[in-house]
């Protein structure tokens, strides 16, 4: 279940888009929710894709709490939904999408493997690493732990 489905009937309607640096002006959107699950992905396709794709979750999980501050400095409460069961009228979608990641992963694991070891790349090479690994990224347990005992640490939980 995502917000719209924990929260509907209990959120007003967005009618407008704000801009993250005008918040602080707009006095009565103090508390904000925020799908973890839409903002671990988006964050992944900022960060290095490589690093998080071979387990090194500290630059997605840094970003990750960056934004964060950025939402308490402008006076935002936040209110971090994680999504529960997977909505059952959404398998093709979730059928498409696993099936992406897998060839992304696949694509990702055949360059590495042209790469050999200590090998140099290409600026081009290192692009297609960088797009094959954004195609992987998924949600993994690993991630998601990671990233929940950062949060835990920061005070956010």
């Amino acid at each position: 279940m995502g917000v719209a489905g924990l929260f509907f009937g209990n959120l007003g309607a967005v009618s407008t888009s704000v801009k993250l640096q005008n918040l602080e002006r707009i006095g009565d959107m103090s508390i904000g929710a925020l799908d973890a699950s839409i903002m671990m992905h988006d964050v992944a396709f900022r960060v290095d894709p490589v690093a998080t794709i071979e387990g090194n979750f500290t630059p997605f999980v840094d970003e990750y709490l960056n934004r964060l501050y950025k939402l308490v400095k402008f006076k935002m409460l936040v209110v971090e939904v994680f999504d529960g069961e997977k909505n059952p009228r959404k398998v093709s979608e979730d059928s498409r999408r696993a099936a992406l990641r897998a060839q992304g992963l696949a694509d990702y694991t055949e360059l590495k493997g042209k790469l050999g070891a200590g090998g140099q790349q290409s600026a081009e090479e290192q692009a297609q690493m960088e797009k094959a690994a954004r195609a992987a990224f998924r949600r993994t347990p690993e991630l998601q732990a990671a990233l929940q005992e950062r949060l835990t640490a920061a005070g956010f939980r």
